[in-house]
């Protein structure tokens, strides 16, 4: 690279400016806040009551499907008042988010420290942010064949739902290992108490409603607990996987190299959905503005997104959605090079380098710049 190719670039100094742009953005309203918590929470109950009076297995099927998408609204809602952002009260984003992620069995205490203290304090460190964090060639090569054939599966289309449900909700939310256990370990095996009551209840409920009108008790619980639950887990491994993997975004294994504010802005994507579908999922793929200031509550993240994008628009990374896209990313982010900066295949071949301004912002962290 030539002298200028190669000049330092300042990623803190743009964080701080795109957080300037953004900051009239950064306000929250109880009243839309509850506004949006009516509207999911009626949304949530009227297909859990067409689902117990449901008289066919097809129109179960869709129910449970369509649960399975209103946990996910009302999860994004937790998610907002877990960052303290969805309503101007403190004590009743505490409510509001216990509340919130009872239907996706998540609980407040483990997911505030998994998301909050770790995955967006340390984005796209390796050794800290465990979220998709891709393996090596040799760390791939050392599993044994059906560990391999796991990997694999995760990387799928079908994986999504696997991957989320084992890697994160099993093993780091509902029955983290020690060094994962909030610091707060009596409110979080509270907080996972209710998740099992709320759990049990409701599987309760939809077994003696639907068979008081005459239904299937046994596959209305099946749609409305088990299908829900994995529509959930497989909604949120596709979001998160898009949040943080592309070609053209950079992981890291050593932490003098990893720098927060680059991790903010430049390892984190913005996949525009069609505007239905980004409507639906309650903006939640604004990233980078979420990323940069969790301050800002997802009815402000769409405006925070444009200011900033014209903030740093070389910086973030925009990428439309469609299928071919999604597969695209899949072929190509299997396994990571972190010397190289480089994505490979399963196969270890180099499937996508860091892209140009991303290699220079590495050099100029290796190099002390």
């Amino acid at each position: 690279m030539n002298g200028a190719a190669t000049a330092p670039i300042d990623e803190t100094e743009t964080f701080d400016a795109v957080r300037r742009a953004m900051a009239p953005a950064a306000r929250s309203s109880t009243a839309t806040g509850l506004a949006i918590v009516a509207v999911d929470v009626t949304l949530y109950l009227l297909a859990a009551a067409g689902l117990v009076t449901a008289s066919s297995m097809a129109a179960r099927a869709l129910l449970g499907v369509l649960l399975g998408v209103a946990a996910a609204l009302l999860f994004t809602v937790g998610h907002d008042a877990c960052h303290g952002s969805f309503t101007a009260s403190a004590r009743l984003n505490g409510l509001i988010g216990r509340i919130a992620f009872l239907p996706s069995y998540t609980p407040f205490t483990s997911w505030a420290y998994a998301h909050n203290s770790v995955h967006h304090r340390y984005t796209n460190l390796r050794t800290k942010d465990y979220v998709w964090a891709p393996l090596t060639k040799a760390e791939y090569d050392s599993l044994p064949q059906w560990r391999q054939a796991v990997e694999r599966w995760y990387r799928s289309l079908a994986g999504f739902g696997p991957y989320y449900a084992v890697e994160i909700w099993w093993k780091r939310l509902m029955f983290p290992a020690d060094g994962d256990v909030p610091r707060r370990e009596a409110l979080f095996r509270r907080d996972r108490l209710l998740v099992i009551g709320f759990a049990a209840a409701e599987a309760a409920a939809i077994w003696a409603l639907a068979a008081r009108h005459g239904g299937h008790p046994l596959s209305a619980v099946l749609c409305g607990v088990a299908l829900r639950f994995l529509v959930w887990n497989h909604m949120m491994g596709l979001v998160i996987f898009q949040h943080h993997t592309h070609p053209e975004i950079t992981w890291f294994d050593d932490a003098r190299k990893w720098r927060y504010a680059q991790a903010q802005l430049s390892n984190t994507v913005h996949v525009v959905f069609p505007r239905p579908v980004n409507f639906l999922l309650h903006r939640i793929m604004e990233h980078n503005a979420h990323h940069v200031d969790v301050r800002i509550p997802m009815y402000r993240l769409q405006r925070a997104q444009e200011m900033a994008e014209r903030a740093d628009a070389a910086g973030i990374l925009v990428q439309a959605w469609s299928p071919r896209v999604l597969l695209w990313c899949l072929r190509t982010c299997q396994l990571y090079d972190f010397k190289r900066n480089a994505w490979l295949s399963f196969e270890g071949e180099v499937t996508s380098a860091a892209p140009a301004r991303r290699a220079v912002l590495v050099q100029s962290m290796s190099s002390g710049g």
